[in-house]
């Protein structure tokens, strides 16, 4: 099916009011303390709760801190996502505040800023390259599919819950030769990488 009239990314930006482009300190600060009041108010509520499920039955514990993890998580979530709006430049107009904020929130949910956003702009420099993107990698047709060589574990949804995180960090996500550890400084992503080039 051919669309026609779609308009160009040069007519879409024209069509967006100028100041959806404007960065605002005030705004993303907000952000960041509303995130972190998030976080820090779950767990005092998980804390009040502990002493009321203390005696209750271990289904009732296990969904308590089930239903807290999942909640945790999806502002950890919240807080990567200000983190990551800080690597590319749009937290604010301040280069060394936009590192030192994404530093502060990446440390914070135990995320490696700087090798972060390394291989991330790698990740974007490749993107849509089938050969080179690290993270996302289409198989061809007449490709071995290299998934279902991977261990078991690595395939099932719920490893990525707790485990998958640490997993990529530590060894990254792909097929052998484009995956990198962002722990690694002797990976091939930040050769000639010095501190001040961060």
């Amino acid at each position: 099916m051919i669309l026609e009239n779609v308009p160009t990314i040069v007519e879409i930006k024209k069509a967006i009011p100028k100041r959806c482009f404007e960065k605002s300190m005030n705004l993303s600060f907000y952000y960041v303390l509303r995130d972190i009041s998030y976080a820090f108010s779950s767990y005092m509520i998980l804390l009040g709760l502990e002493g009321c499920i203390e005696n209750s039955y271990v289904l009732i514990k296990a969904g308590v801190y089930i239903g807290y993890w999942i909640l945790q998580g999806t502002i950890f979530a919240g807080i990567f996502c200000l983190g990551h709006d800080c690597g590319h430049g749009s937290f604010s107009n301040n280069g060394i505040l936009n590192d030192t904020v994404g530093n502060i929130l990446h440390t914070f949910i135990l995320a490696p800023y700087y090798p972060w956003k390394l291989s991330h702009r790698v990740h974007h420099k490749n993107t849509n390259n089938i050969d080179k993107d690290e993270v996302f990698y289409p198989i061809r047709e007449n490709q071995d599919n290299p998934r279902k060589k991977d261990s078991l574990l690595k395939n099932l949804p719920f490893f990525a819950f707790g485990f998958g995180w640490f997993g990529y960090v530590v060894k990254g996500y792909g097929p052998n030769g484009r995956n990198i550890s962002h722990l690694n400084p002797i990976n091939k992503h930040f050769k000639g990488i010095v501190g001040f080039d961060l």
